[in-house]
């Protein structure tokens, strides 16, 4: 490695007399005059550039070829620019503060992280391994780093400090660690959000792991008040969200509004959209993997940290720091929106009455006792009430992963999870019927790796999941009750080689799983390949076949709060067998297109068998009258497809960044002999988002700001698609009670009668809801790096209404329709956040 450092002042000494001059003024009249004090402490602040420093290097670093474009980034304020090999590049810093200076390109990273007290310095020590290295610093007047280059060899030809000195000065002493890491390409339907990104997006005030989900190609939201995700036409619960490696079922607030997770406690997601490694099991569409961030960081100024955020309709806290070997963040939020909703209702702008409170509790711990070992012990609780007579809504999650990670010194890495995934629901149609729904998981999971080669990678592991599932439904009007609780366990031995010849990277993967009560044992193969034409493009393919052992009941066409859950299992009259798919898919990119873009193309082909449909009036007497008869004997197993292809683009440089994609696709399910598309099929759909850096600290804002920290953006996203499909009404017929009149006739499309009237329904499916468009707008995001926040957005810009359901009041003849939208124009959602 060879780089290349300076610190230099970039003030002229004209500047320094002026600051000064400033602080003579200051210590002369406050004391005498409040009003001159304030107004100088405006004054103070606006030459507070004055400290500001300059971070001058060089990339000589022969890890990076002289050709490769290279991404530097300044994590701490958002600085980016794109530079090359040799290049001198000026940064500027803030005296007292830490920064982490990250190098990417195609396949390596390298970040350094930088505490720097205002001074020119001299750096001391000695390479440590290839991994680190470590130098530590004194302040002088001296300016040595002007001439200075670090490589391997001269590292250890430089003076190095006694302990007498170290002791001495222990008080100025700071270092810069350097870690370089091999960064792998992205593979085939992976993308990775990262915390930062997932702030800068607009929505509910609120910033929300879902929704920056949502916003990829590929991936479908059935309608505003739905977290839920649809992934290449596979149902929702076909996702498997991972916190830190632990399970977790249904990661939704109050119909989709929040997410669950809050984001100052999340390091990045990464998601797979198929193609996921045979580690993932149990799920067919996609991997939504939830990443803890490490608080108590290296870029803090003191071991302790926090943040205080209050928005429209919630307020959260995190408080994170380190202490020896521990590194430790916790947080929390809670709701108060039927308080907001309660004084909108009280000038009059709306009539909705809702009794509705969440809470989310959150946190990691993490210990690292060496740089080879790391553990980590993490939590999520939360709870939702929904209250809205007559229907009761009651659910929530717990979930505690435990993760230990050790690098051996000879090529091994060892990974091992134990974590505990509770979740609980109820529903109840008040004196009429209730149903609940319980799920508790116990998972055991050590991976180990082996890196035989450059070319050659072997990854090995077995996955233990115990399942306990309840369902009970009571219907006290038909004195009806039922109540079961399956177990299920499942052993899920894993393997994949990574192979990495010429221009080639291979991926062969074996999953197994052996399921009690079902007594079988199936395999997943997966195969991945890629082919990378030069650095800057690449195909890709995979197949891959996908088993999925605990399924949601489809109880309808209707759109649901949480999926409903029951495992394969064995019941008095069938076997409830595991749904399962196999995927086809295959990928273009190109990258750097003019420097600045980014290009992928991707299409894909999967079928979807034994669906779980829930339909008890299909079933004979001799099951719907058995008393012994369980829930799932009443299960019928309908099979589908789906196929399309989409593309995306994306700039992530410049003073305007954003992207745009659009996606084609089809599902269709054969459900009891009919084949109707899916609830979710929305064959169109197309997605914007962009962002305008106006000025801060970033070097490619519009107008460049000098004062450290200091920002100003705005952000929008756009969606325009299809509408979801429906079974729309083509007449009304008189409705009766049991034994009185004649029982139903159909009364056409304008009957005549009296009394309560029922629907004449059309093809299941056969029509859709009208066409779907939302255009957000945060317009105001401005504040301090890890100071404060401001932000303002504007939901539905153009008031565009967006068909929820129809419902029809029977009681009136004929039925009266009404339509029941979603997100209205709402120009009130706004959030401020302090860090401390």
């Amino acid at each position: 490695m060879i780089m290349r450092m300076s610190y230099k002042h970039p003030l002229s000494p004209e500047s320094r007399c002026l600051s000064e001059k400033t602080r003579v003024i200051k210590k002369t009249f406050i004391p005498f005059v409040p009003i001159m004090q304030i107004m100088l402490l405006i004054l103070l602040m606006s030459f507070s550039w004055c400290k500001n420093l300059s971070f001058h290097t060089k990339i000589l670093n022969e890890n990076f070829s002289q050709d490769t474009l290279i991404l530097l980034e300044v994590l701490e304020s958002g600085y980016t620019k794109n530079v090359s090999y040799g290049q001198n590049i000026v940064i500027p810093l803030k005296k007292d503060t830490s920064w982490n200076i990250c190098l990417t390109s195609q396949t390596i990273e390298e970040c350094y992280l930088v505490n720097y007290f205002g001074s020119d310095s001299v750096f001391y020590g000695s390479l440590q391994d290839v991994q680190e290295v470590q130098f530590f610093a004194k302040d002088t007047s001296s300016s040595l780093l002007d001439s200075m280059v670090f490589t391997s060899d001269s590292i250890s030809d430089l003076p190095v400090a006694s302990n007498e000195e170290v002791q001495e000065e222990k008080t100025t002493l700071k270092k810069v660690i350097l870690r370089i890491k091999k960064r792998p390409k992205r593979a085939l339907g992976q993308s990775t959000v990262s915390a930062k990104s997932i702030k800068r997006m607009p929505g509910l005030a609120e910033a929300d792991v879902i929704k920056a989900i949502q916003a990829l190609p590929g991936v479908v939201a059935s309608s505003d008040f739905s977290s839920k995700i649809y992934v290449r036409g596979g149902g929702a619960d076909q996702n498997l969200f991972l916190f830190d490696n632990g399970v977790v079922y249904s990661p939704v607030h109050f119909f989709g509004l929040f997410s669950t997770f809050l984001v100052e406690g999340v390091d990045k997601v990464d998601f797979y959209k198929g193609g996921f490694s045979p580690k993932f099991g149990n799920r067919l569409s996609s991997v939504v993997d939830i990443q803890s961030r490490r608080g108590g960081q290296d870029t803090l100024e003191t071991d302790l940290a926090g943040s205080l955020k209050v928005s429209t309709f919630s307020s959260q806290a995190h408080i994170e720091g380190k202490a020896h070997n521990f590194r430790y963040l916790f947080a929390g939020r809670v709701t108060y929106l039927k308080e907001v909703l309660d004084g909108i209702r009280a000038l009059g702008l709306t009539d909705l009455n809702l009794d509705y409170r969440f809470y989310d509790l959150q946190g990691s711990v993490f210990w690292e006792p060496n740089e080879h070992s790391t553990s980590a012990l993490s939590f999520y609780h939360g709870q939702d009430k929904l209250v809205f007579a007559p229907v009761f809504i009651k659910w929530g999650n717990t979930i505690v992963p435990f993760n230990y990670y050790h690098d051996f010194k000879n090529d091994w890495q060892l990974q091992f999870t134990g974590a505990y995934s509770g979740f609980k629901q109820s529903f109840e149609l008040q004196n009429i019927t209730r149903f609940e729904n319980d799920i508790t998981t116990w998972t055991v999971k050590p991976i180990t790796k082996y890196n035989y080669s450059d070319l050659l990678t072997f990854i090995q592991g077995i996955e233990y999941k115990h399942i306990t599932t309840r369902f009970a439904q009571f219907a006290e009007a038909a004195s009806f009750e039922s109540d079961v609780s399956p177990k299920m366990n499942i052993f899920a031995p894993f393997a994949e080689v990574e192979i990495r010849p010429e221009n080639w990277e291979l991926k062969i993967g074996l999953r197994g799983n052996y399921q009690k009560p079902l007594d079988v044992f199936e395999f997943e193969p997966r195969f991945s390949a890629r082919y990378n034409i030069d650095e800057d493009q690449r195909i890709s393919f995979h197949v891959g076949f996908y088993a999925q052992y605990l399924n949601a009941i489809l109880f309808g066409d209707f759109e649901t709060i949480n999926e409903f859950y029951y495992p394969a299992n064995v019941e008095k009259t069938q076997r409830v067998k595991p749904t399962n798919s196999l995927l086809f898919s295959v990928g273009y990119t190109k990258e750097r297109i003019a420097q600045e873009y980014d290009f992928t193309v991707e299409s894909y082909f999967k079928t979807l068998n034994n669906t779980v449909i829930f339909d008890p009036t299909s079933k004979p007497d001799s099951i719907t009258q058995n008393p012994d008869s369980k829930l799932g004997d009443f299960l019928f197993f309908g099979e589908g497809y789906s196929y399309g292809f989409e593309f995306s683009s994306n700039k992530t440089s410049g003073p305007i960044q954003g992207g745009v994609s659009y996606a084609y696709g089809h599902s269709v399910l054969k459900v009891l002999n009919a084949v109707i598309p899916a609830k979710w099929d929305i064959p169109h759909s197309f997605k914007l988002s962009a962002q305008i850096n106006w000025w801060g600290k970033i070097e490619e804002s519009i107008w460049k700001h000098e004062i450290p920290g200091r920002y100003f953006r705005s952000s929008t996203a756009a969606k325009f698609s299809n509408g979801t499909p429906y079974t729309a009404t083509e007449g009304y017929y008189k409705s009766n009670m049991i034994d009185q009149g004649n029982g139903q006739k159909p009364g056409g499309p304008n009957p005549s009668f009296d009394g309560n009237s029922g629907l004449q329904l059309s093809c299941r499916n056969c029509d859709r809801y009208s066409n779907y468009f939302r255009w957000d707008l945060k317009v105001v995001d401005m504040g301090r790096y890890n100071k404060w926040n401001f932000s303002w957005t504007i939901l539905n810009l153009t008031n565009h209404v967006n068909i929820f359901l129809y419902n029809y009041d029977t009681s009136d003849n004929p039925p009266v329709k009404t339509e029941i939208t979603q997100f209205p124009f709402f120009p009130m959602l706004v959030s401020y956040e302090h860090y401390f």
